[in-house]
Order: structure tokens, then sequence, then C-alpha cells
């Protein structure tokens, strides 16, 4: 059952902007104030969440993925 007037507040989000050239644009919003740490904290819930959801069975496979994403060229730079 989903509380009533429960005041949320945004940790992390990320989105984009798809460019006309098929490009993205990525938008990342992190609360002014915010830590390195509160931000590491953040992508600890998602990791959780996509374990508790059988997405990914270890916490390695979605590190796996990050570095994967941060190494291969072809996913350049982030603007």
């Amino acid at each position: 059952m989903e509380k009533e007037n429960v005041e949320r507040k945004l940790l992390l989000a990320v989105g984009f902007e798809e460019a006309e050239n098929g490009t993205a644009n990525y938008i990342v919003q992190i609360p002014e104030g915010s830590s390195v740490t509160e931000t590491a904290f953040c992508v600890n819930v998602v990791i959780r969440c996509l374990i508790k959801d059988n997405v990914i069975e270890k916490p390695s496979d979605f590190l796996d993925y990050v570095t994967k994403y941060l190494n291969e060229p072809q996913y350049g730079e982030t603007k």
C-alpha cells in the first residue's frame, strides 16, 4: 500500500535526450551537496534490486558491464 503525502527526495537520476544525428546527450541529476559516497550508495541500491529481481546473479556482473562501457571505444565520450 502506498502512503499518501510521503515526501520523496531524488538521490540520483540519469536520463538522455536524443540529438538529431542519433547521438544521445546524457543528463545526470544529483542533489546539490551530495557526496560520492551517497552516489555510490545509490548504485548499491540499484545492484541489490537487480539481484533481487534475478536480473543479475552477483554484484560483479554489474561491475563487469560498467568496466565494459568505460573501456570500449564505441561508447566514447559522454556529453
